[in-house]
């Protein structure tokens, strides 16, 4: 009796398929989970960016000012209000920076500790992303006389 021994048999093929199919399984969860991370990280990096060009713009106005006061939800650099409302900091009602938690500036005249110089401290933090994370940055700014 001769036989044919040439293809696969059933066994064979079923075989093939489920080890495909968990090599796909694995390659698809990596890829889910990178794309998960991407969001995340760029969830992260926009909460930073934010906070970090908040901190800038103020530092920066303050450093060129000739008059700064304090005010109950912001700050007057040389008549100009920055005003934190609706999660936004605002110059003269015009939207700067948006997704914005808290803003916390506090003007402290000047002391033997700061040898008489005027200290403002800047906190901002930013608001909550997909992360559900949140950014707080703070800086300290003595005033020249």
């Amino acid at each position: 009796m001769l036989r044919n021994n040439k293809g696969v048999t059933l066994v064979e093929v079923i075989v093939v398929v489920a080890l495909l199919s968990l090599v796909l399984i694995l390659i698809t969860s990596v890829n889910i989970f990178g794309h998960k991370q991407l969001a995340q990280q760029s969830s992260q990096i926009e909460n930073q960016s934010n906070a970090r060009e908040a901190i800038n713009l103020i530092t920066k106005e303050i450093r060129r000012a000739s008059t700064v006061e304090e005010l109950k939800d912001g700050i007057s650099i040389d008549g100009i209000k920055y005003i934190f409302e609706d999660h936004s900091i605002k110059k003269n009602n015009t939207i700067l920076i948006s997704n914005i938690d808290d803003l916390e500036i506090i003007i402290t005249d000047g002391d033997t500790e700061t040898e008489g110089r005027t200290k403002i401290n800047i906190k901002i933090t930013s608001k909550e992303g997909k992360n559900q994370q949140s950014v707080t940055l703070s800086t300290t700014l003595y005033l020249r006389e």
